[in-house]
């Protein structure tokens, strides 16, 4: 059995988000053979499974939650996987464990995750339940600074779906509980749903509203990245947003300095991290519309193909990118259209469609985890 005082201490960390600290309680306190179990926890997770059932049960959990927590190191493909393993089974062994806080926690992560793997139904439920349960904790500074994460996140799920009004309630209330405890957040959460923000009122075609919300997230995150440059991926998204107002209504130059902003930082991240190539061809394909509507056919379909070489290379390694591709392979399909190239339309189109075909056969693969639906 675990010691009252000692699982206590852990639990305090764990609920705070520490599970190192949470492991450490555990390398200076636990028996010896638990101690030693926790020593090489973290490369060889299976040396816990000698260990009576509480110890186990709470050394798995600090694995499972460390890997969740380390969020800034998934972003390729495998990591993605990894994140949404380990925190819907942090989630799973949170509950049983009755540490809510850390189940809301890594509920979020995985939901999170699983949208950048694109499977939406599953991370709409791990939204709803990390949702579910931060409404039903205490107000602690921790819990605040979760729910309100998950509320942005969730908000801007809620925009890729196109289930606006939730979206709108869901970023209105983040927005809300920074404002009246401003102390408590960091500046980059703000600048997360005010973008957000702008992203949804432009999808409302409330620019005026939208170009409010841009334009001070854009300011936050050019502060931010004099102080550290890992928030130069925010300010790439805020300007890629921003290319998309302008182009809405028509102010194509300004649009085009905000895309080719946002492209010079992709190309640089795409160079480090494959992942971002999804982000750059996006990019590109916002580029290559400008260049169609000022008459730049030649640089529009150049534009366009290089959005689909990108998306190509990253459904060659996985094949989650699949829709995305598709989507790349109607965009340039339209643009020969519009241009009369009618054989090049149809060869893109087909393509498009024997891709959507085989998604439509094909279910979600499941994730290693009975996670609980909401």
């Amino acid at each position: 059995m675990v010691p009252e005082e000692l699982k206590v201490q852990i639990y305090a960390n764990l609920k705070r988000g520490l599970p190192l600290m949470a492991l450490e309680e555990i390398r200076k306190n636990a028996p010896e053979n638990v101690k030693k179990a926790a020593e090489s926890l973290l490369e060889n997770p299976s040396a816990v499974k000698e260990l009576e059932e509480d110890w186990r049960d709470i050394l798995t959990l600090i694995y499972f939650a460390h890997f969740s927590l380390i969020t800034n190191e998934m972003m390729g493909m495998e990591g993605l996987v990894s994140w949404s393993v380990s925190s819907l089974n942090a989630a799973k062994l949170a509950r049983k464990l009755n540490i809510p806080e850390l189940e809301a926690r890594t509920a979020s992560n995985a939901a999170k995750a699983l949208s950048l793997m694109n499977m939406p139904e599953r991370a709409n439920r791990a939204y709803i339940e990390a949702d579910r349960i931060y409404r039903s904790l205490e107000k602690t500074e921790e819990n605040l600074r979760g729910f309100v994460a998950n509320l942005n996140d969730f908000g801007a799920f809620c925009i890729e779906q196109e289930k606006f009004d939730r979206a709108e309630e869901l970023l209105m209330e983040a927005l809300s509980i920074v404002e009246e405890n401003r102390e408590l957040f960091k500046s980059e959460i703000l600048g997360e749903i005010l973008s957000n923000l702008g992203s949804l009122m432009t999808e409302l075609r409330k620019f005026d509203e939208a170009k409010k919300y841009y334009d001070e997230s854009e300011r936050i995150f050019r502060d931010l990245i004099e102080e550290d440059e890992k928030y130069v991926v925010d300010l790439a998204t805020v300007l890629n947003n921003q290319g998309a107002l302008y182009r809405e209504i028509k102010l194509f130059d300004e649009a085009e300095k905000k895309f080719n902003e946002s492209k010079q930082i992709f190309e640089e991240m795409a160079e480090r991290n494959e992942f971002y190539k999804g982000f750059l061809g996006d990019t590109m394909t916002n580029l290559a519309v400008i260049y169609k509507k000022t008459g730049r056919f030649e640089e529009a379909e150049k534009a366009f193909l290089k959005d689909i070489e990108l998306k190509k290379e990253l459904v060659a390694k996985n094949p989650a990118y699949l829709k995305s591709y598709a989507h790349s392979l109607d965009n340039i399909s339209d643009f020969y259209k519009e241009t009369g190239k009618e054989s090049e339309a149809k060869k893109y189109r087909e393509e498009a469609n024997k891709i959507y075909e085989r998604l439509m056969r094909s279910k979600e693969p499941k994730p290693r985890t009975d996670f609980p639906a909401a």
